[in-house]
């Protein structure tokens, strides 16, 4: 018995197809829309950069821009057609032109998704940890459940944002400014740390 990565792919794509619903649509379609390019993942970039946390807030943009570009990078050398493309009875969007014409491996939401949630679990050990996390993976789900992406798009990203995200919280140590956030959600930072 051999392992068959396309048809693991057609096959989860098609049994969330099954699952199709104007609300969970228009879910997976705002979603999608506020986390393009790392989109709200900059909002909190510059509101921790505003309050003191410029490590924190330096290692999240790194992670963001280096996820970008391999992600980037790979989509030209890879070329792989997304799942709307071959297979346009797939699509899950609201509306019919809000489609891309853009190349499917990796999958860009993911790759930012995994990279700004390992940042953020390396930095907060608590529950903002873990609601990063699930947000990462709603986001790479909602990309699939679009059929924008096959699932080993959205699996790759998450791993590649992971990698990129914990370079970006090495090399952010050698920034200077505020260590990390706290664990305790309570705890003031001191300056010299």
């Amino acid at each position: 018995m051999s392992f068959n990565l396309q048809e693991l792919d057609y096959k989860t794509l098609v049994a969330l197809h099954n699952c199709v619903c104007p609300a969970l649509t228009w879910a997976a379609w705002m979603l999608a829309t506020v986390s393009w390019a790392g989109g709200c993942g900059w909002l909190i970039v510059l509101v921790l950069w505003r309050g003191g946390h410029r490590r924190f807030a330096a290692q999240l943009a790194l992670s963001l821009v280096s996820g970008l570009a391999l992600t980037e990078l790979l989509k030209h050398l890879f070329h792989r057609a997304r799942p709307a493309v071959v297979y346009p009875y797939l699509i899950n969007l609201p509306l019919p032109d809000l489609g891309q014409d853009r190349y499917s491996f990796p999958s860009a939401h993911s790759v930012v998704a995994g990279a700004f949630a390992s940042v953020v679990i390396c930095n907060c050990r608590d529950w903002r940890g873990w609601l990063a996390v699930a947000i990462a993976v709603l986001i790479g789900a909602a990309r699939v459940y679009q059929g924008m992406h096959w699932p080993s798009d959205v699996a790759a990203g998450w791993l590649l944002g992971v990698a990129a995200g914990a370079i970006a919280v090495r090399l952010g140590r050698f920034l200077p400014g505020n260590a990390a956030l706290a664990e305790a959600p309570g705890r003031q930072e001191s300056p010299e740390e």
